[in-house]
């Protein structure tokens, strides 16, 4: 009888392979021929069993527990520091998360691969191949975009051709103008006219034809003043400038921590120290004579304690983190 390997020479064989990985592939690999093969099927069944070994499919692409497979329906999620997609599983809690990087140079069929990456943009759910470059460290080729996030909203300029109003998206990866539905006005009673700099939705249309339109929903105003710069930056480097309604949810339910053995110093007279028209006021500082010199007490808000692992505020923090 041929030596059976063991749960973690196994393990270590599958985690060193790039390409799909089954039963076969794992008998050859340990030389285990014929009757041999039956108590490798019974121990590989084990192992999934135990959840060391993932696969679906009935030929399983077998893999370490917790690794993603070799083909993943993906969510992009955001950029790093180097302007590049990240994405995480669609409808997989992973935690930690994995860190995922769609590349942009594709590998053998770059070209196809890198028109296929200009199409997509932040919320859009692709099919991606994954291939495991480190511990919970993927990087991503494109296969084809499945769903667009048609609730992210459009910002841009309103321009005008041939008597018909568009909207020009300021990010440049969305290369279509989109017809501002003659309706939209009425229904939202937003006025607008060219060179405003407004927001606006996508509206769905009855085919592939009919789908480059939108319904304006704000008016920021002249696309001339100062103050559009930081809309237009938001737009054209996907900053996440909305929260979901999940995220929402989760923190209205959140309510006050119960105080700590800490020391309470609400007897101290501190003095906030951000401006008055700061978005908040989390600073303050306070400061008392002492028989050799002055005794400074600084505070600052420290909000980590509502923010739990794995919670929703936790991944779109990560998301959003610098």
């Amino acid at each position: 009888m041929a030596h059976i390997p063991s749960r973690d020479d196994i393990l270590k064989f599958v985690s060193e392979q790039s390409g799909k990985i089954g039963k076969r592939e794992i008998a050859r690999a340990f030389d285990i021929k014929g009757s041999d093969r039956i108590p490798l099927k019974n121990l590989l069944r084990e192992m999934t069993a135990e959840g060391l070994l993932e696969g679906e499919g009935r030929q399983k692409d077998l893999r370490k527990g917790g690794d993603l497979p070799s083909v993943a329906v993906l969510n992009i999620t955001g950029r790093d520091d180097d302007g590049a997609f990240l994405a995480l599983p669609h409808n997989k809690e992973m935690t930690p998360p994995p860190l995922i990087t769609i590349d942009e140079k594709g590998g053998q069929k770059a070209g196809r691969i890198n028109r296929r990456h200009n199409l997509v943009s932040m919320g859009d759910m692709i099919l991606a191949r994954l291939t495991q470059q480190g511990d919970n460290i993927y990087s991503a080729n494109i296969i084809r975009k499945l769903t667009n996030n048609d609730d992210t909203p459009i910002i841009g300029v309103v321009q005008e051709k041939d008597n018909v109003l568009f909207l020009s998206p300021a990010n440049r990866r969305d290369r279509h103008d989109y017809i501002i539905a003659p309706s939209s006005d009425v229904k939202t009673n937003i006025t607008y006219k060219e060179g405003d700099l407004v927001i606006g939705t996508k509206i769905s249309g009855k085919n592939k034809y009919d789908s480059h339109k939108a319904r304006i929903t704000q008016n920021i105003g002249s696309a001339a003043d100062p103050h559009a710069f930081s809309l237009l930056a938001i737009a054209e480097n996907d900053i996440p400038d909305h929260f979901p309604a999940e995220l929402l949810a989760e923190v209205e339910a959140i309510t006050a921590l119960t105080p700590s053995s800490n020391e309470p110093l609400l007897d101290l007279p501190f003095v906030t120290i951000d401006p008055a028209d700061a978005r908040d006021h989390d600073d303050a500082v306070y400061a008392e004579t002492t028989d050799d010199g002055f005794s400074i007490w600084v505070a600052i808000a420290d909000v980590a304690a509502y923010v739990t692992p794995a919670s929703t505020l936790d991944k779109q923090a990560r998301i959003r983190g610098n």
